[in-house]
């Protein structure tokens, strides 16, 4: 994999250009403080009853109009994903020129199609590796924080060196811009916080605790010997690998992470998660994660309600506080 850094990109090149940022939340928020801080010439699209436009104005930012953001020469979408069709249906569909781009932090609504863009509007991806704060806190500390790019079309030579002056301008390639397609970087993401990240660590973090508890375990001990302890070990992880995470545990650690791989990652494990995987490229997930949306987020409303009602999350409420 191309990993790209300071030496590689010039901000020079969008030093002229107009740019609106269409949102001003988590990433929205950092994208436009960082590219102003670079130097460039940066305003914050918002609807007229917005919260944010307070914010965005306090911070410092010139604040248009949703209708006024096809003027501008990138408009970065920083609003939801899932968002992103209605918004380019309403304000920019008919209204871009070829000489205009479109910046994106996920790849999502270009990969299933929520956006098809004109012929000759560059589309750009620079997806940082971390939430909107990390973002702006490495860019005033100096250190960056990583990113994947990505140029649409794929063979767009421009696209990709004027998404990687964004990046420079974001700090992201002081710690490194990884060159990615927006397919890969799409599927890699749903899949990842799906089976991983998001999905796969709570559900198994709630089972693990559910079966001590089930067993006779105090829920307090139970919490304490899983959840508490989960960032000690996924750092260990992200620093060292697997095999630096078993030096730094114990020998009985050691031997149980043997064992347990048999018991988790079976062939029906994979399986299951090969299911998952399938239903992010058929687009199924997107089909039904829209009707989610439109329907009013009826499953996750629901799932939200259940877990909030689990002894796990009663008893995370109690030892949060108890425990710092």
């Amino acid at each position: 994999m191309k990993i790209y850094r300071d030496k590689d990109a010039d901000v020079s090149l969008i030093g002229d250009k107009s740019i609106v940022i269409v949102g001003y939340g988590n990433q929205g928020a950092a994208f436009a403080a960082n590219l102003r801080d670079s130097g460039l010439n940066v305003s914050v699209a918002l609807q007229e009853k917005s919260t944010s436009i307070s914010r965005a104005i306090e911070d410092g930012f010139p604040v248009i109009s949703n209708e006024d953001a096809c003027s501008a020469d990138m408009i970065f979408l920083m609003i939801p994903d899932h968002k992103h069709g209605e918004f380019y249906d309403e304000y920019l569909d008919n209204r871009l020129k070829r000489s205009q781009a479109l910046v994106f932090a996920h790849g999502y609504s270009i990969h299933f199609k929520l956006i098809i863009p004109p012929k000759g509007v560059r589309c750009l991806l620079v997806a940082p590796h971390g939430p909107g704060r990390d973002l702006r806190s490495r860019y005033v500390e100096g250190s960056g924080l990583s990113c994947f790019i990505a140029g649409y079309p794929v063979n767009s030579g421009m696209s990709l060196k004027i998404a990687l002056a964004v990046s420079k301008a974001c700090g992201c390639t002081c710690a490194g811009a990884f060159k990615t397609t927006f397919e890969h970087e799409t599927l890699g993401d749903l899949f990842g916080e799906q089976a991983l990240l998001c999905g796969g660590l709570s559900s198994l973090t709630k089972a693990v605790f559910d079966i001590l508890v089930r067993n006779g375990m105090p829920p307090e001990n139970a919490y304490l010997e899983t959840a508490h302890q989960l960032r000690l070990l996924a750092d260990l992880l992200q620093k060292g690998g697997i095999v630096g995470m078993m030096e730094k545990i114990s020998e009985t650690a050691q031997f149980g992470t043997v064992v347990a791989e048999k018991a988790v990652a079976n062939d029906k494990l994979f399986i299951e998660l090969q299911k998952l995987y399938d239903n992010i490229v058929s687009g199924d997930f997107a089909s039904s994660w829209m009707r989610e949306y439109k329907s009013g987020y009826p499953a996750i409303t629901e799932y939200v309600k259940r877990i909030r009602s689990s002894q796990f999350e009663k008893t995370s409420h109690k030892m949060r506080r108890r425990v710092p």
